[in-house]
């Protein structure tokens, strides 16, 4: 049994391929390799743009989820006896009305702990 397949086993695009010269066909070989890897290229850079859009969705969804919650709740450990409405909860700067006492009247941290 020979390898050559028959011509009336090829379809009707094999047979116009057989009829042509082989340093066509080395050719068109050239030509559809470089096509086929411009092609995997594009759907590679389709695909990881689409993973970009994704992960950005993902990611604006949890910056808007995360707006949405209420901050951690502070506990105040500092207040002045003489307004009580004066308070500090130990984070970040220390208060003017703190500092502004603490400098001039001569009182210590400890004065105003709750």
């Amino acid at each position: 049994m020979s390898d050559t397949p028959k011509d009336d086993d090829l379809t009707l695009q094999e047979r116009k391929l057989l009829s042509m010269e082989l340093a066509s066909l080395e050719e068109l070989r050239r030509i559809v390799d470089r096509m086929v890897s411009r092609k995997r290229a594009i759907l590679r850079e389709e695909e990881l743009a689409a993973e970009r859009e994704r992960l950005e969705a993902e990611r604006e969804a949890r910056m808007a989820e995360a707006v949405t919650m209420p901050p951690a709740e502070r506990i105040v450990r500092y207040r002045d006896p003489e307004n009580p409405e004066n308070t500090w909860t130990g984070h970040g700067r220390r208060p003017n009305w703190l500092r502004e006492r603490l400098e001039t009247d001569g009182a210590s941290l400890s004065d105003f702990v709750v």
